[in-house]
C-alpha cells in the first residue's frame, strides 16, 4: 500500500472518490514531486478529500488549488488549499485562474468529465503546465458513456479518447509524410501515458529535429535529419 492509498483508506476525513486502480499510477508519475515546492491545480474539489490526500502524499512545501463550479467548494479552504470557483469550459474563467495563480506542474481534471469540457480545459491550460510538469486527465471511462454528454460513446468522434488518439498524430507529427504536420502540441508533448481510465500528458520542449542515427564501432556512419521545425 502506497502512501495516496494509505491517506485514502485510513487517514481521510473528507469524503474522496476514486478508482481502485489509480493509486498505483498516481505514485509512478508523481512520485517525482513529492516534498518538493510543487504548485497543483484539481479541476473538481466535490468534498475536498482529494485535495487533502495530495497535501499529504506532496508535503508542506506544495500549495494545491482546486477549481470547483459550485461555491460552497470555498469551505475546502485551508492551509496549502486554496479553492477558485469557476467553470472548466469556460475559457473566460479558466483565464482569470490563471491570471491569479500562473502556471502549475501538475494539473489534474477531476471535473465534470463531459468531454467537451475536458477537451477545453486541456486546449486552453497545457500552455501554462511548466516544463517538465504532467497533465493528468482522469475517468476517460465516460468517454465511452453517453450520459456525459451527447459526444460519448465507443469511438465517437468528439470524445477525449479520440482527441487523445489525434494527439499521437501530432506528437508523431515530423513522421508524416510527405509534408510534416506541426501542430502547438508536437514541441511539446514529450510523453503520453494511457491507464485505464486515466491519460497522463508530459511537458517537455523539444530543443531540436529529430534525426535518424546509426553508429557502428563507435562512429556515427548515419546521420539523416527530417523536416526543419516549424516554429510554433
Amino acid at each position: 500500500m502506497n502512501k495516496l492509498e494509505n491517506f485514502f483508506y485510513n487517514q481521510s476525513d473528507k469524503l474522496i472518490h476514486k478508482w481502485d486502480s489509480y493509486f498505483g499510477a498516481y505514485d509512478k508519475y508523481f512520485s517525482k514531486y513529492a516534498n518538493k515546492p510543487v504548485k497543483i491545480l484539481e479541476i473538481g474539489v466535490f468534498k475536498g478529500g482529494s485535495l487533502q490526500m495530495w497535501k499529504n502524499y506532496f508535503g508542506p512545501q506544495a500549495k494545491i488549488v482546486g477549481m470547483d463550479i459550485n461555491p460552497e467548494c470555498k469551505n475546502c479552504e485551508e492551509d496549502q488549499i486554496e479553492i477558485f470557483i469557476g467553470n472548466q469550459d469556460d475559457t473566460n474563467d479558466l483565464k482569470s485562474l490563471i491570471e491569479k495563480y500562473g502556471n502549475f506542474d501538475i494539473i489534474i481534471d477531476d471535473g465534470s468529465h463531459v468531454n467537451r469540457h475536458q477537451i477545453v480545459s486541456f486546449d486552453f491550460l497545457f500552455e501554462y503546465l511548466n516544463l517538465g510538469g504532467i497533465y493528468l486527465v482522469e475517468d476517460t471511462h465516460t468517454s465511452y458513456w453517453d450520459e456525459y454528454g451527447y459526444e460519448g460513446g465507443y469511438k465517437r468522434q468528439n470524445t477525449f479518447i479520440e482527441y487523445t488518439k489525434s494527439l499521437l498524430d501530432d506528437i508523431n507529427g515530423y513522421s508524416i509524410r510527405p509534408d510534416p504536420i506541426i501542430t502547438k502540441y508536437t514541441n511539446y508533448i514529450s510523453e503520453i501515458h494511457i491507464c485505464s481510465g486515466m491519460v497522463f500528458f508530459e511537458k517537455n520542449k523539444l530543443e531540436y529535429t529529430p534525426h535518424d542515427i546509426a553508429c557502428e564501432k563507435g562512429k556515427i556512419v548515419l546521420m539523416a535529419h527530417m523536416q526543419p521545425k516549424n516554429k510554433i
